[in-house]
C-alpha cells in the first residue's frame, strides 16, 4: 500500500463497533444452536428453530435498513453482504419457517428477497426521518454513499464479504458430527468477533486491512483443517478440490484489498 494508507481515520465509538460485531455474534450463536448434539436433552422446539432466518436473514435485514438510514457506516457492511448472500442461498432452500407457513417441499424462491425489499423500503423511509435533507438529495444519498464509501476504502468490500462467513461455515460443516462441529463453531464465533472488533476499532487503514485479511485467512484455513481432518479418515474428501475451493473463496474475499494499492486510499468513511 501507499504511504497514505498509514494515515489515521476516524475510529468508530464502541457502540457502533459493537453493532458490527453483533452480526457475527448472532450468526455464531445460531450456528451453535443448530449443532446441539442429539444426546443433549434440549426442547424439541429449539431443535426445530429456524436459526438461518432469525439469526441470519432477519438481523441482516435490520442492520441493512439501519445502515441505509445512517449513510452506511463501517459497521453496516457485513449486514449488507450477509443479506445478499442469505437471500441467494434461500432461493433454493427450505427452512423450518417456510414449512411452518405451509410451503412444503420447496425452496423459498422469489420469497427469499422479501426481507431485502422490505429492508430497502424501511431504510428509505428512515432516511427521510433521520436526515431531513431536500428531496433530490434524499433520493440519491443512500446508494451514493454505499459506493462512495467503497471507493474511499476498498477494504469495506472485503468486510462486506466477511459477512458471508456464517453461511460458509454452515455449508462447509454440514452433515458432520454435531459435537465436533459445535466446538469449531465456538472457535469461529470468537474469531469472527475478534476480527470485526479489530477492523472497526483500529484507526490506521493499513492496520484495519491487515486485521481483516488475517481474520479471513485464518477462517478459511480453519475451515480447510476442520473439514479435511473430519472427512479424510472416512475417505469422504477430495483434498485438491477442497484446497482449490478454499483458495477460490479466499481470492474473492480478499480481491478488493489486493487491488487497493492501485488507487489512492482516502482517510474517511462515513462514521455514525
Amino acid at each position: 500500500m501507499k504511504n497514505s494508507a498509514n494515515q489515521t481515520s476516524s475510529s468508530e465509538p464502541w457502540w457502533a463497533s459493537s453493532l458490527g460485531a453483533l452480526y457475527f455474534l448472532l450468526g455464531g450463536v445460531g450456528l451453535m444452536l443448530n449443532e446441539i448434539p442429539y444426546t443433549w436433552g434440549v426442547p424439541a422446539g429449539l431443535r426445530a428453530f429456524d436459526w438461518l432466518f432469525f439469526f441470519g436473514v432477519l438481523p441482516s435485514a435490520i442492520g441493512f435498513a439501519a445502515g441505509w438510514a445512517l449513510g452506511f457506516p463501517r459497521w453496516s457492511y457485513p449486514y449488507t453482504g450477509g443479506l445478499l448472500v442469505y437471500s441467494l442461498y434461500l432461493m433454493n432452500t427450505a427452512t423450518p419457517l417456510l414449512r411452518l407457513l405451509g410451503y412444503e417441499n420447496q425452496g423459498w424462491g422469489w420469497r427469499a428477497w422479501i426481507p431485502f425489499l422490505l429492508a430497502c423500503g424501511v431504510g428509505f423511509l428512515l432516511t427521510w426521518w433521520v436526515k431531513p435533507t431536500p428531496r433530490p438529495e434524499r433520493c440519491r444519498t443512500a446508494h451514493f454513499l454505499f459506493f462512495s464509501n467503497l471507493n474511499q476504502d476498498r477494504s469495506l468490500a472485503s468486510y462486506a464479504m466477511f459477512g458471508w462467513m456464517p453461511l460458509l461455515l454452515f455449508i462447509s460443516f454440514d452433515e458432520m458430527d454435531r459435537l465436533y462441529t459445535l466446538i469449531f463453531m465456538l472457535i469461529f464465533t470468537a474469531l469472527m468477533l475478534a476480527t470485526a472488533l479489530l477492523y472497526q476499532r483500529l484507526r490506521r487503514l493499513e492496520s484495519r486491512t491487515r486485521a481483516l485479511a488475517g481474520g479471513v485467512i485464518t477462517s478459511i484455513l480453519l475451515i480447510e483443517i476442520g473439514t479435511i481432518a473430519y472427512w479424510l479418515p472416512l475417505n469422504g474428501v477430495n483434498i485438491p478440490l477442497s484446497l482449490a475451493w478454499g483458495v477460490f473463496i479466499l481470492a474473492i474475499m480478499l480481491s478488493p484489498i489486493l487491488f487497493a494499492h492501485r488507487t489512492e486510499p482516502i482517510q474517511g468513511v462515513s462514521g455514525v
